[in-house]
């Protein structure tokens, strides 16, 4: 599995990141589907994604509507690719939207055949398992209706930077829910290469009622 977890894609992105996403996709000339798991998409964000992907070398963008009724269409367009770029959206749109359109298999298959996502924003929450500690404190929800897509083993809280006025509400719901949770500031990330995870930028760690906080590249 590769997979990058962009808190935000901003010039001030972290140079190392930079790097990677660089040696990653530029010398491959690589295609990449955007694909927007809110209810609509955001055309100025499909415009600024397309602009920040062209210094990779990523020339083709193609747009992908989760709410094409045409499910097989949606899944093969995915699974031609070698890269999806998963745009911040609400996570429950996102959520009602993988559960809608049975996505989890197809992206899992994109991962076997070897392709490789970038998610931005509040879509790397999806990722998670757990998602309790966002739902209580940020989105404010009904938790019981949110759970994650389970496919990496730890609990991501991008923009971090807006958030961490609430540091210490976070490490006190900490006790009472399993699992490892990591703010990442915009312009940071989070690589997980099958079984390496790698920080860039300061990442800080929650987990038991306890924080620490990660020196990453």
């Amino acid at each position: 599995m590769k997979l990058i977890l962009l808190s935000k894609k901003t010039d001030k992105l972290n140079k190392m990141l930079d790097q990677k996403i660089r040696s990653d996709f530029l010398k491959k000339k690589s295609k990449a589907v955007y694909l927007s798991l809110g209810n609509k998409v955001n055309d100025k964000d499909y415009d600024l994604t397309s602009n920040f992907l062209k210094k990779y070398g990523i020339q083709i963008l193609n747009l992908v509507d989760i709410n094409n009724p045409n499910l097989m269409k949606v899944k093969k367009s995915i699974l031609e690719h070698s890269v999806v770029y998963i745009p911040s959206v609400n996570p429950i749109e996102a959520i009602n939207n993988l559960k809608k359109f049975n996505l989890k298999n197809t992206l899992n298959e994109f991962f076997d055949n070897g392709g490789k996502v970038i998610v931005e924003g509040m879509s790397c929450v999806l990722f998670s398992d757990g998602m309790e500690i966002f739902d209580e404190l940020i989105l404010k929800s009904d938790k019981e209706v949110n759970k994650g897509l389970g496919i990496i083993g730890f609990n991501c809280i991008p923009n971090w930077n807006e958030y961490k006025a609430q540091l210490c509400n976070i490490v006190d719901s900490s006790r009472k829910y399993e699992g490892v949770y990591y703010g990442v500031n915009d312009g940071n990330g989070i690589e997980i290469n099958n079984d390496d995870v790698i920080f860039y930028g300061d990442i800080i760690k929650i987990e038991d009622g306890s924080f620490d906080v990660f020196k990453g590249l």
